[in-house]
């Protein structure tokens, strides 16, 4: 998700009309903090 963010926040922004960096702010970064803690901390 890292490698393909700008991929993902340019349809964010076009799929909800949210502003660039809203859209890498609170979805974005939100998503790939929350994935890498599940990771650290999966069994």
């Amino acid at each position: 998700m890292i490698a393909e963010q700008n991929e993902v926040v340019a349809l964010i922004t076009r799929e909800q009309g949210k502003p660039t960096v809203e859209a890498l702010t609170s979805e974005v970064v939100s998503v790939i903090d929350t994935l890498a803690y599940y990771a650290e901390h999966a069994p």
